[in-house]
């Protein structure tokens, strides 16, 4: 009996240490998150019109279409970063496409899922969306590569740079207000 005690005691304790380190590492997580923004993304150039800060990304959709800066230029862009088992990121789809379906000229929206093609093709066949869906993407520059939440979804203006980056759920009005700023000339 007492050597049973004694072990419960040890697994507390295990127990205890092991949810305090995981609450620090949350902790510092999110203290890093915060202490960085958009701009810090873009290797501290505040987004405006010059060559340095404009973003690359290099994807291929699962249609085969190639999507870059070049092939998207004169378009406000959204790119969504999101999974078929994520709720808010499935909330937010058909605002996107309501979006598409608002501004067809001056918006293109790109969803990009880190999960297998045959997973996403399977979702987009019961879901599907008038944007391009990219899966597995190759690794992605700045700031792509610090998506710590989904969705997140990185607004870019027409010139190629960083408006906003939004992060979480985002309702129709929400998404035109973004395409609005980003529409409007970019303050330098």
């Amino acid at each position: 009996m007492q050597q049973q005690s004694v072990r419960s005691g040890r697994t507390s304790r295990v127990a205890i240490i092991g949810l305090s380190i995981l609450i620090a590492g949350f902790a510092v997580g999110a203290w890093l998150a915060e202490q960085s923004s958009p701009e810090d993304a873009t290797s501290g150039v505040t987004p405006g019109a010059s060559d340095s800060s404009r973003l690359s990304y290099d994807l291929v959709a699962l249609d085969g279409r190639e999507i870059s800066p070049e092939k998207l230029a004169g378009k406000v862009v959204f790119l969504d970063f999101w999974a078929t088992w994520c709720a808010p990121c499935r909330k937010v789809i058909p605002n996107l496409i309501s979006l598409v379906n608002a501004f067809p000229d001056d918006v293109v929206v790109v969803g990009i899922s880190s999960e297998p093609a045959a997973t996403v093709t399977k979702y987009l066949a019961a879901s599907p969306v008038n944007y391009p869906m990219v899966a597995s993407p190759p690794r992605m520059k700045k700031p792509f590569n610090s998506v710590q939440v989904i969705p997140t979804i990185f607004v870019i203006r027409r010139d190629g740079t960083l408006s906003t980056m939004l992060v979480g759920s985002h309702d129709l009005a929400q998404l035109t207000a973004a395409f609005r700023a980003a529409d409007s000339p970019a303050v330098r």
